[in-house]
């Protein structure tokens, strides 16, 4: 993206990887016993100690919310990917939208143009046409007048 300027995923891969951080953050944080002692060590209290001392000697907890916070600094981009995905999707979608308008006025423009168009000629046709159309109170006058 910094090179090109444009994302190179699609959105079906974009949920891909949306999937596999859930997958990697639950086999972190759930998957593996490494946070609490496994029940083998319930019965055997000096082998539970010594278990929690291994993992205070490796930081285990530490090191798993170093994880998580790369893991959540992964899921931030991830859905920056997808909301520049849906952004452009909702773009493309609103110029649709403004070009069939742009269709919809040309439309009525030229139906405008052929009523006014129609009117003239209707006009023109008429033996009594003026320069302007006739009033109302002409036309009921003529109609007194013929009767």
């Amino acid at each position: 993206m910094k090179t090109k300027g444009k994302v190179g995923l699609t959105k079906d891969q974009v949920l891909r990887k949306t999937g596999e951080l859930f997958d990697l953050r639950h086999a972190v944080n759930l998957g593996s016993n490494m946070l609490d002692p496994p029940d083998f060590y319930w019965d055997r209290d000096d082998l539970e100690n010594l278990y929690r001392q291994m993992c205070t000697y490796l930081n285990i907890s530490r090191r798993t919310k170093v994880i998580n916070e790369k893991l959540n600094h992964c899921y931030a981009l991830v859905e920056f990917f997808r909301d520049h995905l849906n952004n452009a999707k909702s773009v493309r979608l609103e110029l649709w939208i403004i070009a069939l308008i742009m269709v919809e006025v040309v439309f009525e423009f030229l139906h405008f143009l052929e009523s006014y168009r129609n009117r003239e000629l209707l006009f023109a046709s008429r033996p009594e046409a003026t320069a302007s159309p006739p009033s109302a109170s002409a036309e009921v006058a003529d109609v007194l007048i013929r009767r």
